[in-house]
């Protein structure tokens, strides 16, 4: 309600999630798409989103009956079910090798995370996973809103 881009912004309730999606992914105009509920079954291929920020690691919650039935078998379960919802969750905006996008991760636990159980994330991720104390400039081709692939 605060921001200056508040009319640009798209959000969503539990029971509007799907339709919203769609709405931000059918408009031509720059969108900023605001939810806390969108981490699997949605993908932003090339040009439906050229960035996303994650606010908080995706952890488990440890007082659900199945993760802390899971949790005594495997001391890393936690850790496990974190990494794979990451994965996914920045996997939205690059749905292939020739897409471009960027994913800001906030939660200083992706260090403590990625530093501990890094066999568990992909090759890909790990070489594009890049710790830093400052947001960089955009890649020229998404600075100048090039497409990357032209449309067809």
């Amino acid at each position: 309600e605060m921001s200056e881009f508040r009319d640009r912004m798209d959000l969503n309730t539990s029971s509007t999630t799907n339709e919203v999606v769609e709405r931000f992914k059918a408009d031509g105009r720059p969108r900023i798409l605001v939810s806390p509920s969108i981490d699997t079954g949605f993908d932003f291929p090339y040009r439906q989103a050229d960035f996303q920020i994650i606010v908080k690691v995706p952890f488990p919650v440890p007082t659900d009956p199945l993760v802390a039935a899971r949790s005594l078998d495997d001391d890393s379960y936690h850790a496990k079910v974190a990494v794979s919802r990451l994965v996914q969750m920045t996997g939205r905006v690059m749905r292939a090798e020739d897409d471009m996008g960027e994913t800001f991760i906030l939660d200083d636990n992706v260090n403590f995370l990625f530093s501990r159980y890094k066999p568990y994330f992909p090759r890909w991720w790990r070489e594009a996973y890049k710790r830093t104390g400052f947001i960089p400039p955009a890649p020229d081709v998404l600075a100048n809103g090039a497409d990357l692939v032209p449309e067809n």
